[in-house]
């Protein structure tokens, strides 16, 4: 258990906090941008729904990272090659099955959710 400890404080100390501190203030910016967006008035105090489904992101996005941040990222080297083929195959895929939006043909839809890869 120690071990585990050491190891996890280790982790903890060796983040670049400088890049945490700036992708927390544009966050901060990029929400209050949203939030005075979606500002639907004083009188009725209600804040539209696009700030909702940000937060939702944001806390989702965090999620991610953080469990990102606990795997070595040498797999990544590993399965890089495999990644780079689905890439391919989705942009291949795009001029073929792709759903046209506003002219352009760049998004998959799967099942019933639109991608944009």
């Amino acid at each position: 258990m120690k071990v585990a400890l050491r190891s996890g404080w280790r982790l903890f100390i060796s983040q670049d906090w400088l890049a945490l501190a700036a992708v927390l203030g544009l966050l901060a910016v990029g929400l209050t941008f949203i939030y005075s967006a979606s500002w639907r008035g004083e009188e009725t105090g209600i804040v539209g729904a696009w700030f909702d489904k940000q937060i939702g992101w944001v806390l989702l996005g965090g999620m991610a990272a953080l469990v990102l941040m606990l795997l070595d990222y040498h797999i990544w080297i590993r399965y890089a090659w495999w990644g780079y083929l689905a890439a391919v195959i989705l942009l291949v895929l795009v001029l073929f099955i792709g759903t046209r939006i506003y002219g352009a043909y760049r998004w998959l839809n799967v099942f019933g959710v639109l991608v944009q890869p």
